[in-house]
């Protein structure tokens, strides 16, 4: 579980509730359970306690959940476009669009 705090309050945030990280600056955003968290932290250091084998880095600023991957959809000739289970669509950079074939049998 990942610490954050919430109106005032310090709430417990289960890593399997995750779907997505987004950098922004020196905080990320942990989106989960319908709602974003903002914390104090860089996006490395975040990404460096968790599994990598249940997240994946597709952009600079954006760390998904394989497990809440809806779909995989080419975007242009280099890259993908990841549909998550909440409706959020991400284009993959190049690096990250690697990482995603990877997964892909």
């Amino acid at each position: 579980r990942i610490f954050v705090r919430s109106r005032g309050k310090i709430v417990p945030v289960s890593v399997e509730d995750i779907v997505r990280l987004e950098a922004q600056d020196d905080y990320v955003m942990i989106h989960a359970n319908g709602r974003g968290y903002l914390v104090n932290v860089r996006l490395k250091d975040l990404v460096d306690r968790l599994d990598p084998g249940k997240f994946v880095r597709i952009h600079r600023s954006h760390v998904v959940s394989i497990a809440m991957i809806k779909t995989l959809e080419p975007y242009d000739g280099h890259r993908m476009q990841v549909v998550l289970s909440d409706g959020t669509t991400i284009v993959a950079s190049r690096s990250g669009t690697r990482h995603l074939r990877q997964l892909v049998l």
